[in-house]
C-alpha cells in the first residue's frame, strides 16, 4: 500500500516537474521593443524633446501634458504636431507626430537637428505642441497647449511668449538663464530716471542707427501697443519729442498706414510735427513687412524688394534727412532693417548686435537675443558671422548688387545721405 502511494507520488511529482518546465518555456513572453526613437527618461518627458547634435526627437507625453489637455477641454486626440521657430509657427505635415504603438500616451517626431536649430526670440529654437481632436465638445478642432506645470522653468522662454526651448549639448545654459531674467523684467515708469536722457531714450527705444548720423530708430510715434504698462504714454510722447528735437524730416513706417485708426480710448494722437511730414508726402509705408520674412526668409526676393524700396526712399531728392524708422515696437522689422542699413554704412557686427539688443532696455517683456538677427543675416549672406575675417559691409553690398536689388551708385548715395 505504502509502496503504491510512494510510486503515485513520484509519478505526480514527475508530471508536475515536466509541466512546470514546459510552462516556463511556453509562457516566457518578450516585451515588444519600444518604437520611440529615444529613451523615455523623466527629463525627456517633461522637456518634450531629446536633442543632440545630429537628431532632435520631440516627445509628447499625455501624462505630463494632462493639465494642459484638461485646461483646453481636450477629450479626444486625433493628431499632435509641433510648431515653432523652425517652421514659422505654422502647420507643416513634416512636423506631425507619430503615435507610439508600444508606449501608451506617447507621440514622437524625429528630425535632423539642422532642421530644428533655428532660433526664436530667446536665441534658442522654440516650440509648442498643437493637438487636433475633440476640443470643448467640437470635433477636428485645434488646441495650442501652453506650458505644463511639469515643464522645468529653465526650459521655458521668458517674457510673454512662454514656449518650450530646445537646448543642445554645448549651449550656454548660464546665458539662457540670464536671458530669461531679462525677458521677465518689467520696469514701471518709477523705475526710470526721467531726468536722465539715457533712461528716457531707453523708454522710447529711440536712438541713432550705428554707422549713421542721420538715421534714427524708435518705437511707433503714435500707436500704443503696450498700454498695459504705465510707461506707454510717456514712451510715445518721448518718441514724438525726440523726432522734433532731432529735426527728423522723413519717416519710414515698416507697417501699414494707421493714421485713420487712432484709438481714442488710448488717447492716441499724431503730433503736429509728424503730421506735417505725412502731409508733405515724406512718410514711406511698407504694409506687408512682417516678422517671419525679415528673420526666416531674409534671402527672399520679397525682403530684397523691401530693402530696395527703403533705400530708394532715402536717396530720393524728394526726401530730406534726418530720417526716422519704426514698426510697432521698433524691435523686429526695425531691428533687421536698421542692421542692414548699418552694415552698408560700415558699422561693425558687434556694434550692430549691441544696437539690436538695446531694445530689451524698454523692459516690456519683449526680449530678443542677437542669435535671431544672426540667423537672418547668415541665411541672407551665406557667411559665418563668427568668422572675424568676414567683411560685413562688403558681403551685404555684394549680396544686394548681385541680386539686382541695389546698384553700387545707390549704395554710395545712401552712404552720402546718412553719414
Amino acid at each position: 500500500m505504502n509502496s503504491r502511494i510512494s510510486l503515485a507520488l513520484c509519478l505526480l511529482a514527475s508530471v508536475l516537474t515536466l509541466s512546470a518546465c514546459g510552462s516556463s518555456d511556453d509562457d516566457t513572453t518578450t516585451q515588444p521593443k519600444s518604437d520611440v526613437p529615444t529613451t523615455l527618461t523623466d527629463d525627456v518627458r517633461v522637456r518634450g524633446v531629446a536633442p543632440d547634435d545630429t537628431t532632435t526627437v520631440f516627445i509628447f507625453d499625455m501624462a505630463t501634458q494632462q493639465d494642459q489637455l484638461d485646461a483646453n477641454k481636450v477629450s479626444q486626440i486625433d493628431e499632435v504636431d509641433v510648431r515653432g521657430s523652425f517652421n514659422g509657427w505654422s502647420k507643416n505635415n513634416s512636423f506631425v507626430m507619430t503615435q507610439s504603438q508600444t508606449d501608451e500616451g506617447i507621440w514622437y517626431l524625429s528630425l535632423p537637428s539642422k532642421l530644428v536649430a533655428i532660433p526664436g526670440n530667446s536665441g534658442q529654437p522654440e516650440f509648442k505642441f498643437v493637438v487636433t481632436g475633440t476640443v470643448d465638445g467640437t470635433a477636428a478642432k485645434e488646441a495650442w497647449l501652453n506650458m505644463s506645470t511639469t515643464t522645468p522653468e529653465e526650459y521655458i522662454t521668458g517674457g510673454g511668449d512662454r514656449n518650450h526651448i530646445v537646448v543642445y549639448p554645448g549651449d550656454d545654459m548660464a546665458q539662457i538663464n540670464a536671458n530669461r531674467v531679462i525677458a521677465n523684467t518689467v520696469k514701471l515708469l518709477a523705475d526710470f530716471d526721467l531726468n536722465n536722457e539715457e533712461d528716457k531714450h531707453k523708454i522710447a527705444n529711440f536712438r541713432q542707427v550705428p554707422g549713421t548720423s542721420k538715421l534714427f530708430r524708435s518705437y511707433h510715434p503714435f500707436k500704443k501697443s503696450r498700454s498695459q504698462y504705465d510707461t506707454e504714454d510717456t514712451r510715445v510722447a518721448l518718441v514724438q519729442q525726440y523726432m522734433e528735437q532731432n529735426g527728423v524730416q522723413s519717416v519710414i513706417t515698416l507697417y501699414k498706414d494707421e493714421t485713420a485708426t487712432l484709438d481714442a480710448s488710448k488717447n492716441e494722437t499724431i503730433s503736429a510735427y509728424h503730421q506735417a511730414i505725412i502731409d508733405g508726402g515724406h512718410n514711406l509705408y511698407l504694409p506687408e513687412a512682417d516678422y517671419n520674412t525679415v528673420y526666416f526668409a531674409s534671402d527672399s526676393a520679397k525682403f530684397g524688394g523691401w530693402i530696395k524700396q527703403v533705400v530708394e526712399f532715402i536717396i530720393s531728392d524728394s526726401n530730406q534727412a534726418p530720417f526716422e524708422i519704426h514698426c510697432r515696437l521698433g524691435t523686429d522689422r526695425t531691428g533687421v532693417f536698421s542692421a542692414v542699413i548699418a552694415s552698408l554704412m560700415g558699422a561693425s557686427w558687434n556694434d550692430i548686435v549691441s544696437d539690436y539688443q538695446s531694445s530689451n532696455n524698454m523692459a516690456i517683456k519683449e526680449f530678443r537675443d542677437y542669435k535671431l538677427l544672426k540667423y537672418s543675416f547668415e541665411k541672407m549672406l551665406q557667411v559665418d558671422l563668427d568668422d572675424s575675417s568676414v567683411n560685413l559691409q562688403q558681403a551685404m553690398s555684394q549680396y544686394l548688387i548681385s541680386n539686382s536689388y541695389l546698384t553700387q551708385a545707390q549704395i554710395d548715395a545712401l552712404q552720402a545721405k546718412l553719414k
